[in-house]
């Protein structure tokens, strides 16, 4: 039995742009990259559908040192990978929701310390200040 088709799910999409492939070793196949998340993306896997994945197949040019490149010159190569998953964007904004607060408290921490000479070791009262700052603010 399977949950999967009674979660609420969201569409994402991946976009990549290659800028450059350098430093090849030497290889006699054409190069193609593929990029996938989880099973999205990949090529081989037949229960998802398909995606422009992969890169062109292109054949690696010798840089006249010891590597090797490909030559896409001004043309450079972009994928896109569209996925699903389950929708868990209500965790992401409590956890930025925390992540806002804990640095608002500390730039006031260091507004303060910086103002008023405040040692963290020896004053407590810096807690009831930040307290009523949060409740003015949220």
């Amino acid at each position: 039995m399977s949950h999967q088709k009674y979660l609420r799910r969201r569409r994402f999409s991946l976009h990549t742009a290659f800028i450059n492939a350098t430093m090849i070793s030497e290889i006699d196949a054409p190069v193609e990259f593929e990029v996938s998340i989880g099973n999205y993306g990949n090529k081989l896997d037949d229960q998802l559908p398909a995606s422009v994945s992969t890169t062109q197949p292109t054949n690696a040019v010798f840089d006249g040192c010891h590597y090797y490149f490909l030559p896409w010159g001004d043309s450079k190569p972009c994928v896109t990978v569209d996925c699903q998953w389950e929708d868990v964007t209500f965790r992401l904004e409590t956890v930025n929701l925390l992540l806002t607060i804990v640095d608002k408290l500390v730039r006031l921490s260091s507004l303060i310390s910086l103002y008023t000479g405040w040692s963290k070791k020896t004053d407590t009262s810096f807690i009831f200040g930040i307290t009523s700052v949060i409740q003015h603010r949220f």
